[in-house]
């Protein structure tokens, strides 16, 4: 049976191995694509989340700004 020249071998399998680097990597980064998508949606709906509550609280309290910190309530005039 013959062989492919050394050289040749090396250089083949140079190929295939920077083939599959390259297919390995494309995986890696579609995952990390797809859960950046998981997380934008994740982020849109807590933002909704957030809006709604602090419409309850504007409610409660009228319009307002709180310090998140220590939880400060500080009226804030309506500018019409």
């Amino acid at each position: 049976m013959a062989k492919l020249e050394k050289e040749k071998l090396e250089k083949l399998q140079s190929f295939v191995a920077n083939k599959e680097s390259i297919i390995k990597e494309i995986g890696a980064r579609t995952v990390a694509y797809n859960l950046i998508h998981k997380l934008q949606d994740q982020l849109e709906k807590l933002e909704v989340e957030q809006k709604e509550f602090t419409n309850e609280i504007e409610k409660e309290h009228g319009p307002c700004s709180i310090n998140i910190s220590d939880g400060e309530i500080t009226p804030v005039e309506n500018k019409e």
